[in-house]
């Protein structure tokens, strides 16, 4: 093996692998709270619960980075879970006390045509691709 990959501390590849771990966790979460606003909000409330999500996330864009990079490079990167940690267990207590279930009882089956399947695929290789080709030349 060549590049950085070859040089790579196994710690650093088990903190990369859980880094995709967490952001397949938030692409699977990002659309379930969309469509739980529009389970729970009227059609009259709900250009503002869009709009209030939309600046949530936002703030959470530029907030959590800065923070990030603020406590990394500052007293240490250890600190980050004093923050996420008693965030997400409140997030998690406030949502099972605050949403309400919004469950049909209705079983569905996962739908993915053929075509989304294909290009999902080739997304998927072109970037691997590309970082394979970073890894060797780096």
């Amino acid at each position: 093996m060549r590049g950085r990959a070859a040089r790579r501390p196994p710690d650093a590849l088990l903190r990369e692998l859980a880094r995709a771990v967490r952001g397949l966790g938030a692409a699977v979460m990002m659309p379930q709270t969309l469509a739980l606003i529009r389970a729970v909000f009227p059609a009259e409330r709900r250009g503002a619960a869009f709009g209030g999500w939309s600046a949530v996330a936002g703030l959470a864009t530029v907030a959590g980075p800065t923070v990030g990079g603020a406590l990394v490079s500052g007293p240490d990167w250890r600190w980050i879970f004093f923050i996420d940690v008693p965030i997400g267990v409140a997030a998690l207590v406030g949502a099972l006390v605050v949403v309400p279930d919004v469950r049909t009882g209705q079983r569905t089956s996962l739908d993915i045509p053929l075509g989304h399947a294909r290009i999902t695929g080739r997304a998927v290789s072109c970037v691997f691709s590309a970082w394979r080709g970073l890894l060797l030349l780096g």
